[in-house]
C-alpha cells in the first residue's frame, strides 16, 4: 500500500480538553480494545473497564485528547495529562518530585490502520507538546 503525506486542506485536529473529551469517549474505547488486541499488547479489554479507565481524562480539566481527522474519519487519537495533578501512580507521594510537577504525560497514541505512514502520530504529538507547553509543562513522559 503506498501512503500520500497528508495534506493540510483535509486534516483537521481537535484539541479537546477535560469533559469535551466526553463526545469521543466511546470513539477512544473502541480504538484502545481493537488496536492494542494484538501485538505486542494482546489486550482483552471491556467497554467497562474502558468506561472506568477514561473517566479520569473527563474528571480532570487538564486532561487531553487530540482528534486527528482526515475527510471528517477518525485517523488518529491521542490522549495525555499533567503527571502530578491528575495521575493515580504519584498519590502515595507525600509531595510530587519537581520533575513531576511540570511533566505531561502522554497516553494512548493510536492511529487507525488505514491512516499509518501519513505521520499522523507525529503531528498529534506536536499538537500535544504546543497544548502542554503553553499551560507550563516543559516535560514529557
Amino acid at each position: 500500500m503506498s501512503h500520500r503525506p497528508m495534506a493540510s486542506q483535509d486534516v483537521a485536529m481537535d484539541v479537546l480538553t477535560g469533559k469535551d473529551i466526553r463526545r469521543w469517549k466511546h470513539e477512544l474505547a473502541r480504538a484502545r480494545i481493537e488496536l492494542f488486541a494484538g501485538p505486542p499488547y494482546y489486550y482483552c479489554g471491556s467497554m467497562a473497564y474502558e468506561d472506568a479507565y477514561l473517566e479520569a481524562y473527563l474528571e480532570s480539566p487538564h486532561a487531553l485528547l487530540v482528534r486527528c481527522s482526515l475527510g471528517g474519519e477518525t485517523a488518529g487519537l491521542l490522549t495525555g495529562m499533567p503527571m502530578a495533578r491528575d495521575l493515580s501512580i504519584i498519590q502515595g507521594l507525600k509531595k510530587a518530585p519537581a520533575t513531576l510537577t511540570n511533566t505531561f504525560y502522554l497516553g494512548e497514541y493510536l492511529v487507525m490502520p488505514p491512516y499509518r505512514g501519513l505521520g499522523i502520530a507525529h503531528a498529534m504529538h506536536w499538537t500535544a507538546e504546543v497544548f502542554a507547553q503553553t499551560r507550563g509543562f516543559h516535560q514529557f513522559a
